[in-house]
């Protein structure tokens, strides 16, 4: 059974870990929904992919630690899916600043690939309202989300 958590503020609602196993044809073999969807009156905003590896903290390193696979990944939403803004969401240490990354845009595409970290170490009430500045950036209404 599919398990899910949803959060809603006004119009917005962001979906959580709505792993359905879908194939890409018949929704049976490969999974191709992402971990989050940012909804806006029933328009999807954003999609997010959380990864719990953590970033490579080299400054030099001009793709952050983010792996190929990963943003094929996104790639492959941003087919899938209608919206422009995709984002890799990673854990962050604790008391670190967290945030949005250098974006990036998908060379043939009009996509924004987002990197960011968010300290997921706070309580889940402290969690979603950082969640939801990372989501102000697709839709800056001054509604937050909450639990």
């Amino acid at each position: 059974m599919n398990t899910y958590k949803q959060f809603q503020e006004a119009d917005w609602v962001l979906t959580l870990g709505t792993f359905t196993g879908q194939h890409l044809t018949t929704g049976d073999v490969f999974r191709t929904k992402p971990d989050i969807i940012l909804r806006k009156r029933g328009k999807i905003l954003a999609i997010i992919d959380t990864k719990w590896k953590k970033l490579a903290s080299d400054p030099l390193d001009r793709k952050h630690g983010v792996s190929q696979a990963d943003v094929y990944q996104l790639m492959a939403y941003a087919r899938l899916y209608p919206t422009r803004e995709l984002m890799l969401l990673y854990p962050e240490e604790p008391g670190q600043p967290c945030g949005e990354r250098t974006p990036f845009g998908i060379a043939g595409g009009t996509e924004r690939l987002g990197i960011a970290t968010i300290d997921t170490s706070c309580a889940e009430t402290e969690v979603v309202r950082r969640l939801g500045a990372l989501c102000r950036q697709f839709d800056p209404s001054p509604d937050a989300l909450t639990a």
